[in-house]
């Protein structure tokens, strides 16, 4: 055999056994493909079957809190007849679950950590009753609710929730301002809203107006317009915008005037704001 035959065959062989290797390089590495895979469909499949469980045992739970619900509903209505600005009347109105049909349903409240103040509940009608808050919009309140027949039954101690009877204050909502060829503030525009919107007509505003100092001198008092929401729940806002200052601005506050004659003043520009306490 020739020399140049002995390389040629040579060379065959050393590619035979190349792509031998190469062929068993591939269909290890296939196995571990396809190993891999099928460890990730399992494991996909136990995270599915774990899901189901956990959504399962999520819903039973739903379930039996919803079943261990005593009270299902709950509503404070104001009476407006009774009430002035120093005392607050609401009724509470709840629904039970169930409720034997002789027991003794009372609401108990209290002011702070005082003494628990006890109201006789009135039956309304099916698994309904009723019973009356007597408050001071200067306090926070407790309440619960009991029911004595052959066993005692206590609801939950929650909070009234204050926007029933307490004054609901103004608050900032937004700022902005443009300068002239000086640099100086030669427009500004302020707007302020209520948290919430008032359940009884003397927490109303009565009147709001923006004022505009250069430092301790009133440049300009001007009123703030009134911009309702689209619905009669939505809260509301006031608009005021100055142009044309004769001096520097330097400070911008609200005065706030309520109905039931509280008066209320807050620096807006530049803040942090200092809100004073309300004056009677």
């Amino acid at each position: 055999m020739s020399k140049n035959m002995k390389i040629i065959l040579g060379l065959l062989i050393g590619s035979l056994v190349v792509h031998l290797i190469a062929l068993m390089m591939i269909y290890n590495l296939q196995e571990t493909v396809n190993f891999q895979a099928s460890a990730i469909n399992n494991l996909q499949r136990r995270l599915n079957v774990v899901g189901n469980e956990l959504g399962r045992v999520n819903q039973s739970l739903h379930q039996m809190k919803e079943q261990d619900k005593w009270i299902l509903s709950k509503t404070f209505t104001p009476v407006e007849a009774k009430s002035s600005p120093e005392e607050i009347h609401l009724n509470l109105q709840w629904v039970f679950r169930k409720i034997e049909k002789d027991a003794s349903v009372s609401l108990y409240y209290r002011s702070g950590k005082g003494e628990w103040r006890k109201e006789k509940a009135a039956y309304v009608n099916g698994n309904e009753y009723q019973a009356p808050l007597v408050l001071s919009p200067d306090e926070d309140y407790q309440y619960k609710i009991i029911a004595k027949g052959s066993s005692l039954v206590s609801g939950k101690t929650n909070y009234i929730p204050g926007k029933y009877y307490k004054p609901m204050p103004v608050v900032p909502s937004s700022t902005g301002y443009s300068t002239g060829p000086d640099g100086e503030i030669s427009n500004f525009s302020v707007s302020v809203r209520q948290l919430e919107k008032p359940v009884f007509d003397f927490y109303q505003v009565e009147r709001i107006e923006a004022l505009f100092y250069h430092h301790n001198d009133l440049l300009m008092k001007k009123s703030m317009t009134t911009m309702p929401g689209k619905s009669p729940d939505e809260e509301v806002e006031w608009r005021a915008r100055v142009k044309n200052f004769e001096k520097k601005l330097t400070l911008v506050k609200v005065d706030v005037t309520y109905k039931d004659g509280r008066t209320e003043q807050m620096q807006i520009w530049p803040r942090p704001q200092h809100r004073k306490k309300p004056d009677y």
